[in-house]
């Protein structure tokens, strides 16, 4: 997917997808002529202080070539608690992040490594390194 598609939705698959291991989907819609990402993301974690975390992503991507005829994508993504606002009552409180995420990504976006961070219940961040992404279909923001 290159330049001059402009905008594409897509959906990843974050995690082994193990019994009690962390499971991240992240729907996203890209903007190619600008980089662009944003997107809805849901953590979870069932086992041993459970984890459900809701999150708006906003962040880029850029196409990075290590040699002719490797090049990968690289996701940078940030994540905001979602919260239901009023139209009526201006722009919003200001949140801190919930989830930093990070994707190194085949060219043709369909799969990869990532690493994420997370704000757990305590307050505390918590990192999750090396996990496999694949894109995933069938599911949409509606589902998360």
């Amino acid at each position: 997917m290159g330049k001059d598609v402009g905008m594409f939705m897509i959906t990843y698959l974050i995690g082994d997808n193990t019994p009690g291991s962390f499971t991240l989907n992240a729907s996203l819609i890209v903007s190619t002529p600008n980089q662009a990402i944003s997107g809805i993301g849901k953590l979870l974690q069932p086992t041993s202080s459970p984890q459900d975390i809701h999150s708006n992503l906003q962040g880029h991507y850029a196409v990075m070539c290590i040699m002719p005829q490797n090049c990968h994508i690289q996701i940078i993504l940030t994540g905001y608690p979602i919260q239901a606002w009023s139209g009526y009552g201006g722009i919003g409180p200001a949140n801190n992040p919930n989830i930093k995420i990070l994707l190194a990504l085949t060219e043709d976006w369909q799969s990869g490594s990532a690493t994420f961070a997370f704000m757990n219940s305590s307050g505390n961040w918590e990192e999750i390194k090396g996990v496999p992404v694949k894109k995933i279909s069938g599911l949409t923001p509606s589902d998360l």
